[in-house]
């Protein structure tokens, strides 16, 4: 049995040692401690064992690693703060970027006759970012909610930022056609705490099971 004063992981409605699920949503009662996590909306840091949802943005925070499942995900359509927008479609879009790139090269290169190659590159890149980011903005908004398990957390030494490496979260779900495997990259340190076979919320294309995300959105 827990001891001492305890708190709802979903609500954080606080509750007694007598308690295995909270009077409140149902949720499951945990000693809570201190726990910092970004915000996957905005990237703001938040105490997540004070609150659940961004102080900044109003989002809704990821779980405490290793707390198990947050609740269900609202139903579609979902709403997406403008700040998740942008990053998903311009900031943090890097075929998009390579591409954007690309093409101002090739117009500062057309006078020595190779910069129509680098902008038609640079077109493909930056449309193949662009259908994959209204992709992913879709499945937050109407995709279909799914358990999914966390398979493995490892370092993604193939890119950085600032000498920094993100970590790769490779997750599984099960829908009516069947089980997938698929991946998603994260910057939040505090996402290296999280365990294999941790549960999470998977949100899907019911048409296309390779279209999915993780809910609520990790940073």
């Amino acid at each position: 049995m827990k001891q001492g004063i305890t708190k709802c992981a979903w609500c954080l409605t606080e509750a007694t040692n007598n308690e295995a699920n909270c009077p409140t949503c149902g949720g499951p009662i945990e000693i809570l401690e201190p726990w910092i996590l970004k915000c996957g909306w905005c990237g703001t840091s938040n105490r997540r064992d004070l609150v659940k949802s961004c102080e900044n943005c109003g989002g809704e925070l990821p779980s405490i690693p290793g707390l198990g499942r947050p609740p269900d995900p609202p139903k579609a359509p979902r709403f997406i703060t403008e700040k998740l927008r942008q990053d998903i479609i311009l900031y943090k879009n890097m075929e998009a970027g390579i591409g954007r790139i690309l093409i101002i090269f090739g117009f500062l290169s057309l006078c020595v006759g190779v910069g129509i190659i680098f902008i038609l590159t640079g077109l493909f890149f930056r449309n193949t970012g662009r259908k994959k980011a209204k992709t992913k903005l879709d499945v937050l908004r109407n995709g279909v909610p799914t358990k999914g398990v966390i398979q493995e957390i490892k370092k993604d030494l193939s890119r950085y930022e600032n000498r920094i490496h993100p970590y790769l979260i490779t997750y599984t779900f099960y829908t009516p056609k069947g089980g997938h495997k698929s991946e998603i990259v994260v910057w939040d340190s505090a996402n290296w705490k999280r365990q294999k076979n941790e549960h999470l919320w998977v949100l899907f294309d019911i048409d296309d099971i390779t279209k999915n995300t993780i809910w609520p959105p990790m940073v």
